[in-house]
């Protein structure tokens, strides 16, 4: 779920460090809807029925509950991981990965129970990401004992096998209109 995790851990592996900007912090924030953007003016114009009609059909297209629980759980957790100590060093590797892959495991729980529960369960994108949030967890272990093991050698495989299911985990995200918990598509070319 927390692509950003998989991010970090795949640059942790390559020996460096991912710095964001602040326009990318700011790509986790929910965007403001254009309703809101617009100000009213005070003065009383003829309403054309077509305007009215299009104001009607934006008010429809609300983001549904469980999206913006979603999202709103993505953001708690991003926030939790960001809160990790960095690695000191070499032999800090293992407590960082450790705790990573703790946090990780937690959040995606919670949101599967969430996305469970709700009235997104049935939808395609959903079900991937419960396939994706298996793999994503079997990897970090992967990756974890590998470091563990220092079994250098195994961690390039693994950090790109990691990054395709983030990139995955991203556009699925995307098709279900979760924008808080993604990331630009920029961000996985490393």
């Amino acid at each position: 779920m927390l692509r950003l995790f998989a991010i970090a851990l795949v640059v942790l592996a390559f020996g460096g460090t991912l710095y964001y900007s602040g326009d990318t912090l700011e790509a986790w924030e929910s965007p403001k809807s254009s309703a809101q953007a617009a100000p009213v003016s005070k003065k009383k114009k003829a309403k054309s029925t077509h305007r009215s009609r299009k104001a009607k059909k934006a008010a429809a297209q609300r983001v549904p509950t469980w999206i913006t629980r979603l999202e709103t759980l993505c953001r708690r957790g991003q926030a939790q991981s960001e809160s990790i100590r960095r690695p000191s060093g070499p032999k800090d590797t293992v407590r960082y990965l450790r705790d990573s892959a703790r946090i990780n495991e937690r959040w995606n729980h919670k949101a599967v129970v969430l996305l469970q529960g709700s009235a997104g369960r049935n939808n395609p994108q959903v079900k991937k990401l419960f396939r994706l949030f298996d793999k994503e967890e079997a990897l970090v272990q992967s990756m974890l004992t590998a470091v563990r093991n220092g079994q250098v050698e195994r961690l390039g495989g693994i950090s790109k096998a990691l990054l395709g299911v983030a990139k995955s985990e991203n556009r699925a995200l995307i098709k279900i209109d979760a924008i808080a918990c993604t990331v630009s598509p920029d961000i996985f070319r490393l």
